[in-house]
């Protein structure tokens, strides 16, 4: 599966939501070896060990960037199998055909009502729920964000699915920053400085209203970059009777965020409402007890491990404070609950989740079907490895391949279709597919045919110690395709080889199983070699079975590939340079009623007339 990534929306990696999407890739890549990442300028650094599509600079600006993801990505998703927006609440790719899958974070916005202007509370609560819809699988990070796009976007809660955010160790400290700050005893928040969703006016006003003896000893720690709003709060803790002890750290590096964690007394998280709390689940992993509000995702993620409180009341959330610093009898349990309740988040499991999800959604169109024959739609690498887990157990699977040719055969010949319709995988081969497809409407993958799948399973097969046979073609054409081969993967493991004429099915039977083969090459041409293989594949032991074509031809050297010809989607006419008597018929006038029988196909779908034949 090709993977777009989309990382818009990465705030400089100074916010919670770009720490999330550097945790989510961090573990995306074990389980997706083809990942391709939409970037901003300022997140081309952090990700430089992928592949990269690079938003030029004059979008950067937050609007600009809304824009071009509503307006330009999705041509650019056009080349992949599915895109996964890791900001699904602030970037939306609102059409096209590939699948699209969203994370959702916080829509905590909807609930405070005077968070942002008029006319963004207009995009949010008019434009937003819109783009949201066209997500083929929307995911939330909390039940309550779950809830919240059921109800502001008017979704099916059933069609959401959770999928909680992970917590992530922590890296060596860099303690300088106590030092830096004169830090000794505090209390520590870690969000961005924004007025009024994240309370940060509440908690200065209940850190004022400690009882001496503890305000005295401690300071009030704010660890965030300034947002919207953060005069009013700088303003505030300016103007407090307790200003020498709020210190706000501003932005800071991740060893000094763990220099933080690592020494703080307690953690508070007084915020209106979260998606996730992604610092509550960080504090409990460093064994700090908690507080927070009881509202949004905070209550479900601090559980019975935090104090909890209502965000509005500030003698409140002075109690909750107070307990922290003083009760030790409460602040051992917290400690100790947090350690269990942290287990529930984990990033490898989240990101397992979103690989499923995206997969899910790549299965959806992995079958297609040209004159009523199914095919497999995927990619080389996706076939490749499912033919060598079905080979490495033995488990019994046919392989054929269409062209236009095979196609062709198939619409005129009824029992032709049946036979390729009882193969467990037909591969599209060829740029004729690749028209038919493009008539049809669909979004085709790969060119998946068997010369160029070899080299993969060859590959595997080298490494795995996986058997092949090639059966086909004249006398000593498989014997020095196969010799060729093992020039080129000097481990991989030849079974044997057979021309293609024979009298006695049975006795080549007996020979290849004698041999042990894992994978079996078939090459007698169109028909004949499906023929062959349904009426044998029972008696058969080896595990994959493949209908290879002129395969051996190929290898042997007897045929040539023209590069430029390939590379213009044109090797048929390749091939009828090298044969062009036997292969008039097929090409010159074979590949225009294919396209004829294919426009036919697309108007008149299971109505058009079939060739009958046997």
């Amino acid at each position: 599966m090709k993977l777009l990534v989309s990382c818009l929306g990465y705030d400089s990696g100074k916010s919670g939501l770009s720490s999330y999407m550097r945790s989510v890739l961090k573990e995306l890549r074990n389980f997706e070896d083809d990942i391709t990442l939409v970037v901003e300028y300022d997140a081309v650094a952090d990700f430089q060990e992928f592949k990269q599509v690079r938003v030029p600079k004059i979008f950067s600006k937050s609007f600009a960037n809304y824009l071009w993801s509503i307006f330009v990505l999705p041509f650019i998703a056009r080349k992949y199998d599915c895109v996964l927006v890791l900001a699904g609440n602030r970037r939306f790719v609102p059409f096209g055909k590939t699948a699209k899958v969203g994370v959702i974070h916080d829509l905590s916005q909807y609930r405070v009502s005077d968070k942002y202007c008029a006319l963004r509370m207009f995009q949010l609560f008019k434009i937003q729920p819109i783009l949201g819809r066209t997500f083929d699988e929307i995911v939330a990070i909390s039940n309550s964000t779950k809830s919240d796009i059921a109800k502001y976007w008017k979704l099916d809660k059933n069609k959401i699915e959770l999928n909680y955010n992970g917590v992530s160790a922590r890296c060596e400290p860099d303690n300088n920053i106590l030092k830096k700050l004169g830090l000794d005893k505090y209390v520590l928040y870690v969000s961005r400085i924004e007025h009024p969703a994240k309370n940060h006016a509440n908690l200065i006003s209940a850190f004022e209203k400690l009882p001496e003896q503890i305000r005295k000893n401690h300071k009030l720690v704010f660890v965030g970059a300034d947002w919207n709003g953060a005069d009013v709060i700088r303003k505030m803790a300016k103007e407090s009777p307790d200003s020498d002890k709020i210190i706000f750290s501003g932005f800071v590096s991740n060893a000094e965020l763990s220099a933080l964690y690592k020494n703080a007394r307690a953690f508070i998280f007084p915020s209106f409402a979260e998606g996730f709390g992604l610092g509550l689940a960080e504090a409990m992993l460093c064994d700090l007890p908690c507080a927070c509000s009881n509202v949004s995702a905070l209550a479900e993620v601090g559980g019975d491990a935090s104090i909890q409180f209502n965000p509005h009341s500030v003698d409140e959330i002075c109690s909750a404070l107070t307990t922290l610093l003083s009760d030790e009898i409460q602040v051992a349990r917290l400690i100790e609950k947090g350690r269990e309740r942290v287990k529930l988040f984990s990033w490898e499991k989240h990101s397992e989740k979103l690989s499923a999800l995206c997969r899910k959604q790549y299965a959806k169109c992995s079958s297609l079907k040209i004159f009523g024959v199914p095919f497999y739609n995927g990619r080389m690498n996706d076939i490749a490895n499912i033919l060598a887990e079905k080979a490495e157990k033995k488990s019994k699977t046919s392989v054929a391949f269409i062209n236009t040719h095979y196609l062709n055969c198939a619409y005129e010949n009824f029992s032709q279709r049946e036979r390729l319709r009882q193969f467990d995988y037909v591969l599209p081969d060829g740029s004729g597919v690749s028209l038919a497809c493009k008539i049809l409407g669909y979004n085709y993958r790969d060119n998946l045919n068997g010369t160029d799948l070899l080299p993969y399973l060859c590959e595997v097969a080298s490494k795995k110690n996986l058997s092949m046979y090639f059966l086909g073609g004249k006398e000593g054409v498989a014997f020095r395709a196969s010799e060729n081969l093992k020039k080129l993967y000097p481990n991989l493991k030849i079974a044997g080889t057979h021309n293609g004429y024979f009298d006695d099915d049975n006795v080549v039977v007996k020979e290849i199983n004698d041999a042990n083969v894992d994978f079996l090459f078939v090459g007698f041409g169109a028909i004949i070699q499906e023929k062959w293989v349904l009426e044998n594949i029972d008696k058969l032991q080896c595990g994959v079975v493949l209908a290879v074509g002129g395969l051996c031809d190929v290898y042997s050297g007897d045929l040539k590939r023209n590069p430029i010809f390939r590379k213009l989607g044109l090797e048929w006419f390749g091939r009828l340079l090298q044969e062009p008597c036997r292969l008039f018929v097929r090409y010159v006038i074979g590949n225009p009623l294919f396209v004829l029988r294919v426009i036919k196909y697309r108007l008149f779908g299971k109505n058009s007339d079939y060739g009958k034949g046997a």
